[in-house]
């Protein structure tokens, strides 16, 4: 019997058998990494800023977005509020 995995112990895993992996297991893990993609599906923020046009970022939280817009602690010094316009990207 197949104990169930936390992501990252998965993920963990998947590294270690990448070599040494056996008949279909193969897609079991491509099945399991598609679910997991699933779930941290991007979202799209728009940043409203104290003095200009709102500004539309992407990640999979408001944290993770910033970070990959580069916006940093003082540019939040001039945001006004964000909201999440969508879902997912």
């Amino acid at each position: 019997m197949c104990e169930e995995l936390t992501d990252s112990q998965f993920l963990l895993d998947l590294v270690r058998r990448r070599f040494t992996m056996k008949y279909g297991q193969e897609q079991r893990d491509a099945e399991r990494l598609e679910e997991m993609a699933d779930r941290i599906e991007e979202k799209t923020f728009k940043l409203h800023w104290l003095d200009g046009p709102a500004t539309d970022i992407k990640g999979t939280d408001i944290a993770d977005a910033c970070r990959r817009a580069g916006v940093g602690n003082g540019a939040l010094l001039a945001l006004d509020y964000f909201e999440q316009t969508d879902e997912t990207a």
